[in-house]
């Protein structure tokens, strides 16, 4: 969405139910809830660069860089993922 005007500025395709974001200066990453998933999506492109499996309810994420973690609500664990 750009800020200025409020508009769309471009869809992207990720998982089903996406729950949550993270970006660092490369990436966007988004945990998909309703496939336990996580999407990385090049921030500069918008383009999917891949759809990691990480367990049955990805709920909530973060990312520094170098590193992104994903919690998964159902099993109650935390993934970590290298950017």
């Amino acid at each position: 969405v750009d800020a200025a005007t409020g508009s769309v500025v471009r869809t992207i395709g990720v998982g089903v139910v996406p729950r949550s974001v993270s970006s660092d200066t490369k990436h966007v990453w988004v945990a998909n809830c309703g496939d336990g998933s996580v999407t990385e999506i090049m921030a500069s492109t918008g383009q999917v660069m891949r759809t990691i499996p990480v367990g049955r309810l990805t709920w909530a994420i973060a990312s520094d860089g170098v590193h992104v973690w994903a919690a998964d609500f159902d099993d109650l664990t935390l993934w970590e993922l290298v950017s």
